[in-house]
């Protein structure tokens, strides 16, 4: 194969090119649904607090996020977990809501 290639470089080249553009043409003609687009339903508030116990970290990281953050619109739920230094808090929305 090698030694063809070397022989007929202008064969080679037709090939490459040929298979470049039924690439290109097979590519533009997949349907949509193979790249699906994917809504963020989810927002996440991590916080980290290094040293403290969960209470202290409720009190003086969990509570104050969830009480400046409560103009929210839009939010189905929310879940707070805090545990030693860190604090999550998950607001859920709802459908169709705007995550910016």
């Amino acid at each position: 194969m090698i030694r063809f290639s070397l022989h007929n470089p202008l064969l080679v080249n037709l090939v490459l090119v040929l298979v470049l553009v039924l690439g290109l043409l097979a590519w533009h003609s997949m349907p949509q649904e193979v790249f699906p687009t994917f809504e963020r339903d989810i927002l996440q508030v991590r916080t980290t607090f290094e040293g403290a116990s969960p209470e202290e970290v409720e009190r003086q990281v969990t509570i104050p996020i969830e009480e400046a953050l409560d103009f929210l619109v839009d939010i189905d739920s929310v879940t707070s977990r805090s545990q030693e230094g860190l604090s999550t808090i998950q607001y859920k929305l709802m459908e169709g809501a705007d995550p910016d």
